[in-house]
Order: structure tokens, then C-alpha cells, then sequence
């Protein structure tokens, strides 16, 4: 809580004890109707205390510390990307399953390596 929300809360808190105290010297002299105006006065003055209270930005929740967006690639990065990209799957020997599955002595018969690794 800031500085005013506490001090806010505290003019709440204090108006709540002094709206009691005035509403039970209303009902000591027999005035229902002042006495409650005073209990509603007090109400209010808890149903504000609650307010600030609910406003309080809780240790921990600070928008300060979010980390900033990133920002989006351009065009030329993303052309860069495909083209490694591209030339990383060229380099690659193999992409049949059966030749990642035993470690690289055996291909799929619908690979075009497939009668290269017969011999």
C-alpha cells in the first residue's frame, strides 16, 4: 500500500469508531433514526477501508519488473533463418526413419540411398 491508501484507510478506520461511538449515543437517547444514519455512516466507512485495501498492489505484483516484448523479426531475419534452415537440411545425410533408428547402416526402401547402403 502507498503512502495515501494508508492514510486513507486510517481516516476510514477512524470515522468507522467515531460513527459507532456516535450511534451508541444515539441509541442511549432513545434517537433510532440518528443512531442508524450513524451505523450506516459506519458501514460506509468499513465498506471504503475495504476499497483501499483491495486497491493495494500486493508485494511482488509490480508491472515495473515484466521483462519487455520482443520484438517481431523482419523480413530479412526470417529469410536468413529459412535459408540456414535449408542448408542445415541439405548437410543432414538422411531423413528416412529407418536410417535414424539404426544409427545410420540401413536405409528405407523408398530411399534413394537405399541401394547405396546395400553394399
Amino acid at each position: 500500500m502507498t503512502r495515501t491508501s494508508m492514510a486513507i484507510g486510517a481516516v476510514f478506520g477512524l470515522g468507522f469508531v467515531f460513527a459507532v461511538s456516535v450511534g451508541g449515543g444515539h441509541i442511549n437517547a432513545g434517537r433510532w433514526g440518528h443512531a442508524a444514519a450513524a451505523y450506516g455512516m459506519a458501514a460506509l466507512c468499513v465498506l471504503g477501508a475495504i476499497r483501499e485495501a483491495g486497491r493495494a498492489t500486493l508485494p511482488g505484483d509490480y508491472t515495473d519488473d515484466e521483462p519487455a516484448p520482443v520484438k517481431q523479426a523482419g523480413l530479412l531475419a526470417r529469410l536468413r533463418a529459412a535459408r540456414e534452415a535449408r542448408r542445415v537440411t541439405r548437410s543432414m545425410p538422411c531423413d528416412c526413419e529407418r536410417y535414424w533408428t539404426t544409427f545410420g547402416r540401413e536405409h528405407d526402401e523408398w530411399c534413394p540411398a537405399y541401394y547405396r547402403s546395400i553394399a
